[in-house]
């Protein structure tokens, strides 16, 4: 996994040279993006409303993470977002499966990054999915590009659509995460998932 950036975020937050100082004392070695993270400059993200995406990611390692931080560029307004991870349903069926994360409402009023404090075991090597819904339209800091499609290729590879992780999609009336994943999600082949971070504990 690529390690994202931390820092005092500017205007443009995780595309904000500023943003990619290390500040404090926290090791940056603690921060993870939730998926296989490739390398793209600019990109930014406007998910539907009310309709979850969901994006798979191997984590690197077994221990608890404290911190899920996203960062919202523009369209603040009265409105809430929520984040979920979920475990893969087993070794073999790697469709999304038990809710073992929510972070609750976080407030969409601001712009700016969205910090909440979690205490999440991850067990290492082991297949989650970092999920996003929200009930107002917001753009959001992205991180597409060449991630390694650890669902599979496409079909078809020959183009950039054989580089995605395979984001899910499924239509869902913004509120509290299900404790088992919807059923019935397509595939997408699009740049959608916002960046969402986290942060190991220790």
């Amino acid at each position: 996994m690529r390690i994202p950036v931390t820092g005092t975020a500017g205007a443009g937050g995780f595309k904000d040279e500023n943003a990619h100082r290390q500040t404090g004392t926290v090791p940056w070695e603690r921060w993870y993006f939730g998926n296989n993270h490739g390398v793209d400059p600019v990109v930014w993200t406007n998910p539907a409303i009310d309709n979850i995406f969901a994006r798979p990611f191997i984590s690197p390692r077994s221990g608890s993470i404290d911190r899920i931080q996203w960062y919202q560029g523009a369209g603040a307004g009265a409105g809430n977002t929520r984040v979920a991870i979920y475990a893969a349903t087993s070794d073999t069926n790697l469709y999304p499966g038990a809710l073992i994360l929510d972070t609750g409402d976080q407030s969409t009023a601001a712009d700016g990054y969205k910090t909440v404090v979690v205490a999440q075991a991850l067990t290492g090597s082991q297949l989650y999915y970092v999920a996003y819904n929200s009930s107002r339209a917001v753009t959001l800091y992205s991180d597409y590009t060449q991630d390694y499609p650890i669902l599979g290729f496409d079909p078809n590879p020959s183009g950039t659509f054989q580089y995605w992780n395979r984001e899910l999609t499924v239509a869902r009336a913004y509120g509290a995460w299900p404790a088992n994943f919807p059923a019935g999600a397509a595939a997408v082949t699009t740049n959608i998932t916002p960046a969402i971070t986290m942060r190991w504990s220790a």
